[in-house]
C-alpha cells in the first residue's frame, strides 16, 4: 500500500520544490507555523460563543458574509490604508481568484474581452462613440480590464495617482468595468501607503455611472493561502445585483463562512495587524539584501526593472544573448534554485518585439525564504549569469 506521504499536499510539492524557493509567492514556513497558532486559539474562542447563538456559523450564511466579519474587516483596512472602507461595499469571498471568475460570470455571461495593457489606443479602434453611449445609457460594460495596480506581480511596479485618475476617465469614457488585484497594498515596506484604485472611483462625480472599479483583495499573502478567505470592495449597485441578489449566492450562501468567523477574532484583537507589521518589517529586509547584491554583483548586461517599495517580486530582464527559459533550467537542476520565467506573465502581442524583450526575465519572489537563504540564493543567481554570459 502507497504511504501517503509521497502525495503531494501543497502547491509547491515535487516539480516545484527546490532548496531556495525564490519562485513561490506566498507565505513561507516560518509564517504559516504562527498563523497556525493564532488560529488554534481563535479557533476555540469562536466555537465557544457560536454555541451561545444556535451554531449559527456553521449555518448557510447570508449572500455578502457574516456581518460582524465585515465590520471587524473594514475597521481593519480603514486602518491600514489610513482612509474609509465602508462594510457596505465589501462581501466575503474565498480568495482574490475565485472571486474574480465568480463576478466574471455574472457580469459577462457572454463573451468579452479582458485587456491588460495598451488601453487607449486599443479602446479607441475597438469601441465606438455609439457604442459607449448605449452601454452608458444601458448601464452595461463592454469589457473589463485586469489590473495589478500596486507591488505589481511580476515587476513590482506602482501606479502613480496620475495614472489612476487617467485610468478612471477613460473607464468611465469607454465604459469599461476595472477589476483590480489589491493583494500585496498593504505590505509596504515604508510609511508610504498607495490609495487603491477603488478610491479613486468617487461616487460623487457626475460622471460615476454604477461605478467602474472591483477591487479584490485575499488573507492568502497576508495570513495563510490554505484559509481560502477574500474580500471584495465593490460599487453598491454591482454588489446588489452581482452578489447580495445574485441567485447563485442566494441558493448557496457566503463562502467559507466558518473561517471568517475565526479571523474575525484575529481582526478584532489586533492579531492580524501585528503579523502584518511584522511581515512587512521582513520582507523589506529581505527585499534590501537581495537588491544590494543584485546591483553589486549582477553583470552590467541586465536590468533591475523596478527597485520595488512594497510586495513579493522584483523583476531582472536578462540580455538578449540569455534565454530566460535556459537560465532558470541551470539554477533549477545545478543549484535547487527556483524562480519564474517572465514568459509565465506574458499577455502581449506574440509579434510585438518591445513586449518579448520585457519577457525574457525573471522574476524573483522574497516571501518564502528565511533571509539567509535569501543571501545565499542572490549569491549563486548572480553568480550563474555571469558563468552563462561568459560562456557565451
Amino acid at each position: 500500500m502507497e504511504s501517503s506521504t509521497s502525495h503531494s499536499v501543497t502547491l509547491f510539492d515535487g516539480a516545484f520544490t527546490g532548496k531556495y524557493m525564490l519562485n513561490a509567492g506566498a507565505p513561507g514556513p516560518h509564517i504559516l507555523k504562527k498563523v497556525a497558532t493564532m488560529m488554534k486559539n481563535a479557533t476555540k474562542i469562536s466555537m465557544e460563543k457560536t454555541l451561545n447563538f444556535n451554531a449559527e456559523l456553521l449555518q448557510y450564511g447570508t449572500p455578502d458574509g457574516p456581518p460582524e466579519f465585515l465590520d471587524a474587516l473594514s475597521s481593519f483596512l480603514s486602518a491600514e490604508y489610513r482612509e474609509p472602507f465602508f462594510s457596505d461595499n465589501l462581501v466575503l469571498s474565498a480568495g482574490a481568484t475565485s472571486g474574480f471568475i465568480y463576478l466574471l460570470s455574472q457580469i459577462f455571461p457572454n463573451k468579452t474581452i479582458i485587456w491588460a495593457e495598451q488601453l487607449k489606443t486599443k479602446w479607441n479602434s475597438t469601441y465606438s462613440i455609439k457604442e459607449c453611449e448605449e452601454a452608458k445609457k444601458n448601464q452595461k460594460f463592454l469589457g473589463a480590464l485586469y489590473l495589478v495596480p500596486h507591488y505589481h506581480n511580476p515587476t513590482g511596479t506602482e501606479l502613480s495617482p496620475e495614472k489612476c485618475e487617467k485610468i478612471i476617465k477613460l473607464a468611465r469614457k469607454f465604459s469599461i468595468l476595472v477589476f483590480c488585484d489589491d493583494v500585496y497594498n498593504i505590505l509596504h515596506y515604508n510609511d508610504k501607503v498607495n490609495r487603491r484604485l477603488f478610491a479613486y472611483d468617487n461616487p460623487k462625480d457626475e460622471d460615476y455611472g454604477i461605478g467602474h472599479v472591483i477591487s479584490k483583495g485575499t488573507f492568502s499573502k497576508l495570513l495563510s493561502p490554505g484559509l481560502r478567505i477574500g474580500w471584495i470592495e465593490i460599487p453598491l449597485k454591482l454588489k446588489k445585483q452581482y452578489w447580495s441578489e445574485s441567485w447563485i449566492m442566494r441558493s448557496g450562501g457566503s463562502v467559507n463562512t466558518y473561517t471568517a468567523g475565526i479571523i474575525t477574532e484575529l481582526l478584532k484583537d489586533g492579531q492580524v495587524s501585528n503579523l502584518v507589521k511584522e511581515i512587512r518589517v521582513e520582507n523589506k529586509a529581505k527585499m534590501e539584501a537581495l537588491l544590494i547584491i543584485l546591483e553589486d554583483e549582477l553583470p552590467k548586461e541586465c536590468q533591475i526593472l523596478h527597485k520595488p517599495t512594497g510586495g513579493y517580486f522584483v523583476y531582472i530582464k536578462l540580455p538578449n544573448n540569455l534565454i530566460s527559459t535556459n537560465v532558470i533550467a541551470v539554477l533549477r537542476d545545478q543549484h535547487e534554485l527556483l524562480v519564474l520565467d517572465g514568459q509565465s506573465f506574458w499577455s502581449g502581442d506574440s509579434n510585438d518585439d518591445s513586449r518579448k524583450t520585457l519577457a525574457n526575465g525573471i522574476r524573483l519572489a522574497v516571501a518564502y525564504p528565511l533571509l539567509d537563504e535569501i543571501i545565499e540564493a542572490s549569491h549563486i543567481f548572480c553568480s550563474t549569469i555571469k558563468e552563462l554570459l561568459h560562456s557565451k
